[in-house]
């Protein structure tokens, strides 16, 4: 239990520097400040189906989004990521999904990007690399 709330406050810091680095947010309420209709549009679907409990299906078009070189692709994904790091272990647990498998996401996501030295860097404290 601790060890993944652990995890889960070390994913949020990761989430919010890479979010703070790339894409500028805003420093008061930590969103992302240039954020077009589309990849709003897309983030409020794949949220939808998070909270369907459909995680696997929207990581799988998150992924194929990214795969297809959307640039737009890499800011839904840390919005993603953040969005299903606050969800409660029991919801992750229920839904057969856990907080390393969000951290492979991101780190999958940011070596797309060309930022998995960043991602190996912040996450180096977490002990699973």
């Amino acid at each position: 239990m601790f060890e993944n709330d652990y995890i889960m406050r070390l994913l949020y810091d990761v989430i919010r520097t890479l979010k703070k680095l790339i894409f500028k947010t805003n420093e008061e309420n930590g969103e992302v400040t240039e954020t077009d209709a589309q990849a709003a549009e897309d983030f409020k679907r794949l949220s939808s189906l998070i909270d369907e409990g459909k995680i696997n299906e929207a990581e799988n078009l998150l992924t194929e989004e990214m795969e297809a070189e959307n640039p737009k692709a890499f800011q839904i994904a840390l919005l993603f990521y953040e969005y299903l790091n606050s969800k409660d272990n029991d919801f992750l647990e229920d839904n057969d999904f856990s907080r390393r498998e969000i951290s492979d996401g991101l780190k999958y996501a940011a070596g797309l990007y060309g930022y998995s030295s960043m991602i190996d860097a912040l996450l180096a404290n977490a002990g699973d690399d």
